[in-house]
């Protein structure tokens, strides 16, 4: 069993979705995945995924991308796909001050655990070939190089935004809401007050600053 473990935002749909080209051009079979998002404590379900994470033998990659594009992707997504969570926040600063104590309890449980590796949403902008490269290995064994390229070619990030919106793919988005934004690196400077981006650098542990 390999899970891939992330928090949302961190670039899980885009490594599924790389796996599933692959494992389509290549006919080839994956092994049992698991991709979670879920967190010890919120519900006896999570608990009980949490454990798994944990059990000797378990196969663990790790997703990461810098903490505060995390959050303000969540604003975007959540504020169109969940109910009530544009009238509870009237501001984007005021939802990611909320949701960082979140995101700091789930960093601090997953940095409990030893990875395989670790793939950086960051590297995957800038390298796609070169950052997956490690978790194909690890899912697949043996990689057609190949049909890896042609995987990764079809997969980059302008190319799934464009395909999304022309309905030729679905990353499990709902009716007009999409999975695909941004995807920039840094875009947090943009959207949150200084003051936001200050007051989460001193109360909080988050980690990859851009």
């Amino acid at each position: 069993m390999i899970f891939f473990i992330s928090y949302p935002k961190s670039g899980r749909t885009w490594c599924r979705y790389i796996l599933y080209e692959y494992a389509k051009r290549s006919k080839t079979i994956r092994k049992n995945l698991i991709f979670s998002h879920i967190t010890f404590g919120n519900s006896p379900e999570a608990e009980d995924e949490g454990k798994k994470w944990l059990e000797k033998g378990t196969t663990r990659i790790l997703l990461k991308r810098n903490d505060l594009d995390v959050l303000v992707s969540l604003y975007h997504d959540q504020i169109k796909r969940v109910p009530g969570v544009a009238e509870k926040y009237k501001t984007i600063d005021e939802f990611v001050l909320d949701k960082a104590k979140h995101l700091d309890e789930f960093t601090r449980q997953s940095r409990q655990l030893k990875y395989k590796y670790e793939l950086s949403y960051e590297l995957m902008l800038r390298n796609p070939y070169t950052a997956f490269w490690p978790a194909m290995k690890i899912v697949f064994g043996d990689v057609d190089i190949e049909k890896y390229k042609e995987a990764i070619e079809f997969c980059q990030f302008d190319n799934l935004y464009k395909l999304e919106r022309e309905g030729k793919v679905n990353l499990q988005g709902r009716g007009l809401i999409y999975k695909t934004r941004k995807g920039k690196v840094g875009s947090f400077k943009e959207e949150l007050k200084p003051e936001t981006i200050e007051m989460l650098r001193n109360r909080h542990s988050l980690v990859n600053d851009v």
